[in-house]
């Protein structure tokens, strides 16, 4: 029988799962083995589009994506604004990143969304540099542009059939010719890789000289994933040159709140949840180093008093070159009784000591909802996950105390579903059945809904949305939430493998709940009754971003022209300019603002590096925040 049932998911559709003669129904998204049509090639040499700003940079170029906004720096980067086929940046997408912060080429757009629902293979995430002068150097100058790239990581890999590619402008007029390109491995890698193209031929050195970045993969969800990282552009360099002299704080790999990643105001103050955390640092440098960390907990949104012991330091003696490891802070004091509002804990990692070349990267912040919501997932998905047969999955929760619960954020990554005869099938708006359960066992659930509860991926990346309960629910202290599928198609929830629980159930053959075999976290988080509606936050960051463009960049003028991208409309918006030094120059307040926006500064201001900050509070009555760095190039 669990023979038949492995083919049985072979044949019913084309992902990839962890098989074992238990698990045969268990499938985790991928494009594995799918002989899709391929797209009309629509990259080739085209001019700059309508609205395409520029602003010409000079040698060293470098960016590792550290910066804690979600798409790449404009002012090394030339994006269009409506241009929505970019990476995204994160902290969660790949495994051991040689620095805080990759950027993740995938088949989805920056805000989400699928490019395509049809099998389609072609061009998926583009990122261009900014024009560089290079009209004073030569190839004798030896000029190189070198990166890390990391296939697969936590999430879906590249086939041998996806590559990665590089191009260089060879007049300054878009005239891209292809100098390097990387295939996929059909499976993940474990560690970044460094690679190095030089600037050989003289056609490449003149005044506009850009490099691009082009994956080709699967246009249908978060498929086919490339991780770029550290990359570098400079003269007098060489194929051994790999000294750059960096310690980056990476990611925290462990929640101050283990295993949680988001409590529930009202539960944590009557439970012990404070735990261990773990922070990853990496270096860059050869021959090796050492590092220190200072790491402090505070409220990073609802002014609550944090006390007792809230900072630490951690030391890390030994770093091998290009190694990493993992800094473990002991547990912070519990604030049981300094939370009377709704808030966000953040943990901030400080590496500390001697300054290297890259200071950007030496500051990680992390935050951890506190609101009424229970999450074990880092708020980004890995996977879809789902099953080949109309049955239920679901994840386990453990709490202090019974409680009452309301409904259930849940984050279905985008995908579609791939059938034997080369259908595809769109995943959104499809039906299923959201259930609670307060054992695992037969007729055990609960409260099961009959209807009225459809795949929303949302507005945005990484976007959990709300499914209310048909009723109130009191769960005890141990219970489980998922659903159940209508049909075979694998629904897509999302998977988070960064997560080091085990504890996703599925329904197998004999109508029994058994453990799955993949380490991770169903993107599930439950909502439980409060004195109020206000939901503080939901996902990682605490609070929604929204994406946001400036153009044209640098600002001239007294205005600043604020695009807002994706449908999300916003009330009660604050909008405030501030410098480099943090201080504040002007705040703007509005009712609500969509689409475009135009902004009229007060006072001049000279020229230099800025940021925009943006809060506001969308239809669902959620925090939406953005932070955009702008360029004012003088009045």
């Amino acid at each position: 029988m669990h023979l038949q049932l492995r083919r049985l998911c072979v044949l019913l559709g084309i992902f990839f799962g962890i098989f074992s003669p238990a698990l045969a129904q268990e499938v985790l998204q991928s494009d594995a083995g799918l002989i899709g049509k391929t797209a009309p090639d629509a990259y080739r040499a085209l001019p700059a589009p309508s609205g395409y700003r520029t602003t010409t940079l000079s040698l060293p170029f470098f960016d590792d994506f550290s910066s804690d906004d979600r798409s790449p720096d404009t002012l090394l980067w030339a994006m269009h604004p409506l241009d929505v086929k970019r990476p995204a940046l994160s902290n969660f997408k790949a495994l051991h990143p040689p620095s805080k912060g990759v950027a993740t080429f995938d088949g989805v757009s920056f805000n989400g969304v699928k490019y395509m629902v049809d099998l389609a293979t072609g061009v998926a995430d583009t990122l261009a540099s900014q024009p560089i002068d290079l009209s004073t150097y030569s190839v004798g100058d030896s000029v190189y542009l070198s990166f890390f790239i990391q296939r697969g990581g936590t999430g879906e890999s590249p086939e041998a059939t996806d590559s990665f590619m590089v191009f260089f402008d060879s007049t300054g007029n878009y005239d891209y010719v292809q100098v390097w390109g990387l295939k996929g491995l059909g499976a993940p890698e474990s560690q970044f890789e460094l690679y190095h193209v030089v600037l050989d031929t003289q056609i490449f050195f003149h005044s506009a000289f850009r490099f691009k970045f082009v994956s080709w993969g699967s246009l249908n969800g978060e498929l086919d994933q490339f991780h770029l990282d550290y990359v570098h552009l400079n003269s007098n360099r060489s194929l051994l040159d790999s000294n750059f002299a960096d310690v980056s704080v990476t990611r925290v790999i462990q929640s101050p709140m283990h295993p949680y990643t988001a409590v529930p105001r009202k539960l944590y103050q009557g439970g012990n949840f404070m735990s261990s955390a773990m922070v990853e640092v990496s270096n860059v440098a050869y021959p090796g180093g050492s590092a220190s960390l200072g790491v402090s907990i505070s409220d990073a949104t609802g002014n609550n008093a944090y006390a007792g012991t809230v900072s630490a330091t951690a030391s890390v003696p030994s770093l091998n070159p290009f190694g990493k490891e993992t800094a473990t802070i002991a547990a912070f004091s519990d604030q049981t009784g300094n939370i009377p509002n709704y808030g966000v804990m953040e943990l901030k990692a400080v590496k500390t000591g001697a300054s290297d070349g890259h200071p950007g990267n030496d500051t990680l912040r992390v935050h951890f909802p506190m609101d009424s919501l229970l999450g074990i997932d880092d708020g980004v998905s890995d996977f879809g996950y789902g099953l080949t047969v109309p049955r239920a999955f679901c994840q386990q929760f453990e709490i202090p105390r019974p409680d009452t619960m309301i409904a259930v954020w849940m984050r279905f990554a985008p995908s579609i579903f791939y059938s034997q005869n080369g259908q595809s099938f769109d995943m959104a708006g499809k039906g299923f059945r959201l259930v609670v359960w307060d054992s695992l066992a037969v007729d055990s659930s609960l409260v099961e809904t009959s209807g009225g509860m459809n795949v929303d991926y949302g507005t945005g990346l990484n976007e959990f949305v709300r499914y209310p309960l048909i009723k109130s629910v009191e769960v005890p202290t141990t219970f489980w939430v998922g659903l159940r599928q209508v049909d075979g198609q694998p629904i897509g929830l999302g998977f988070d493998k960064n997560s080091t629980q085990h504890g996703v159930y599925y329904e197998n053959s004999l109508a029994e709940f058994q453990l799955s075999s993949n380490i991770g976290s169903l993107m599930i988080r439950p909502e439980f009754k409060t004195p109020n509606s206000v939901i503080a936050s939901i996902g990682n960051p605490t609070v929604a971003p929204i994406a946001i463009q400036v153009a044209p960049q640098p600002v001239q003028g007294d205005e600043i022209h604020l695009l807002f991208q994706g449908p999300v409309a916003l009330q009660q918006v604050q909008l405030e300019l501030i410098d480099l030094q943090g201080r504040s120059l002007q705040v703007w307040q509005n009712k609500s603002v969509s689409g475009e926006v135009v902004l009229s500064m007060a006072s001049a201001h000279s020229a230099g590096v800025y940021f925009l900050k943006v809060k506001g509070v969308d239809a669902r009555g959620q925090l939406r925040t953005a932070c955009q760095k702008l360029l004012i190039g003088g009045n």
